[in-house]
C-alpha cells in the first residue's frame, strides 16, 4: 500500500515538473521571438541610416571630383601657356647654342688632333706596362686560389664532421625519447584498465545490490501477500462457525465490535488531546525561552511586575498599558535601564 502511494505521489510530481517544462519552453520561445523582431527592427534601422550615410558619402566624393577636375583644366592650361613661353625661349637659346658650339667645334678638332697625338704615345707606353701587372696579377691570382682551395676543402670536411656528430646526438637524444613516450604510454594505458576494471566491479556490486534489494521487495511482497489469503481464510472460517452458532452468537459479536470501536475512539481522543497539549506546552516553553534571550541581549525598560522588555517610547505610561502583561497593577514600579538609573512609578 505504502508503494503505491510513493508511485502515484512520484508520477503526480513528474507530471507537475513535465508541465513546469512546458511553460519555461514556451517561455523561452517568447522571448525569442521577441529578441528576434528587435533585432530586425535593429537591423533595418541600421541600414536605413548607412544608406543614407553613403548617399552623403556619394555627394561629397562627387562634389570633390568636379572641383578636382576644374583644378586640373585650370592646371593644364597655366602649364600649356608656360610650356609655350619655355619653348620659345629654348628655340632662341637653340639657336645661339648652335652657332657657339661651330666655333667651339672648330677649336676643339684642333685640340683633339694634337691630344690624339699624345695619347698615342702614351698608350703605348700605358699597354706594355698594363702587359707586364697583368701577368704579375695573373701569378698572384693562381697562386691565391689554390690557397683559398686548401681552406675551403678542409672547412668542409671540418663541417662534415660536425654535421655527422650532431645527427649522431639527434638520434641518440630521439631514441631517448621514443623510449620514455613509450613507458609513459604504457603506464596510461595500465590506469586506464585498472579505472575501468574499479568502474566495472563497481557497477557489478551495484547492479548486485540492486537485484537484492529487488528480490527482498518481492519477499516481503509475497509474505504480505500470503498473509492476506490467511487473514481471509480465517475470517471466512470464523464467519462459517459464527453462522454455526446462530443469531445469539451473532448478537454478541456485534456488540463487542461497538464496545471495541467504542474504546479504539476514546483511546485515539485521549492520544489526541495529549498530543495537542504537548504541542501547546512546547509552543509556550519555545516563546518563553526567545523571550528571556531576547532580554538578555537588549538593552531597554523592563517591567518589575512581567520582567518583559518593554522598547523605549515617548509615553512611557501608555507603553506599559499597551505591552506589560499585568495592566492591571498599575502600581508597579518601572526601571529605565537607559535613563540614567531613574525610577518611574
Amino acid at each position: 500500500m505504502k508503494i503505491k502511494e510513493e508511485e502515484e505521489k512520484r508520477k503526480k510530481e513528474e507530471k507537475r515538473e513535465r508541465e513546469r517544462r512546458k511553460k519555461r519552453k514556451k517561455k523561452r520561445k517568447r522571448e525569442k521571438r521577441k529578441r528576434k523582431k528587435r533585432r530586425k527592427k535593429e537591423r533595418k534601422e541600421e541600414k536605413r541610416k548607412g544608406e543614407e550615410k553613403r548617399i552623403k558619402k556619394r555627394k561629397r566624393k562627387r562634389k570633390r571630383r568636379e572641383e578636382r577636375r576644374e583644378r586640373k583644366k585650370e592646371e593644364k592650361r597655366k602649364k600649356r601657356k608656360r610650356e609655350e613661353e619655355e619653348e620659345k625661349e629654348e628655340k632662341r637659346e637653340r639657336r645661339e647654342e648652335k652657332k657657339r658650339k661651330e666655333e667651339e667645334e672648330k677649336e676643339r678638332r684642333r685640340k683633339e688632333k694634337r691630344r690624339e697625338e699624345r695619347e698615342e704615345r702614351k698608350e703605348r707606353k700605358r699597354k706594355r706596362r698594363e702587359e707586364k701587372e697583368e701577368e704579375e696579377e695573373r701569378r698572384r691570382e693562381k697562386k691565391e686560389e689554390k690557397r683559398k682551395k686548401e681552406e675551403r676543402e678542409k672547412k668542409e670536411r671540418e663541417e662534415e664532421k660536425e654535421r655527422e656528430e650532431k645527427e649522431r646526438k639527434r638520434k641518440k637524444r630521439k631514441k631517448r625519447r621514443e623510449i620514455e613516450e613509450e613507458e609513459e604510454e604504457k603506464e596510461r594505458r595500465e590506469r586506464e584498465e585498472k579505472r575501468k576494471k574499479e568502474e566495472k566491479e563497481e557497477k557489478e556490486r551495484e547492479k548486485r545490490k540492486e537485484e537484492k534489494e529487488k528480490e527482498e521487495r518481492e519477499e516481503k511482497k509475497e509474505e504480505r501477500r500470503e498473509e492476506k489469503e490467511e487473514e481471509e481464510k480465517r475470517e471466512k472460517r470464523r464467519k462459517r462457525r459464527a453462522r454455526k452458532e446462530g443469531k445469539k452468537m451473532k448478537k454478541r459479536k456485534r456488540e463487542e465490535r461497538k464496545k471495541r470501536k467504542k474504546r479504539e475512539e476514546e483511546k485515539r481522543t485521549k492520544r489526541k488531546g495529549e498530543k495537542e497539549e504537548k504541542r501547546k506546552r512546547e509552543r509556550r516553553e519555545e516563546k518563553e525561552k526567545r523571550r528571556e534571550e531576547e532580554e538578555e541581549r537588549l538593552p531597554g525598560n523592563r517591567c518589575q511586575s512581567c520582567r518583559s522588555l518593554h522598547k523605549e517610547s515617548a509615553s512611557f505610561k501608555s507603553l506599559y498599558k499597551r505591552s506589560c502583561r499585568n495592566p492591571s497593577e498599575s502600581t508597579q514600579l518601572w526601571t529605565n535601564l537607559d535613563c540614567n538609573g531613574l525610577q518611574l512609578v
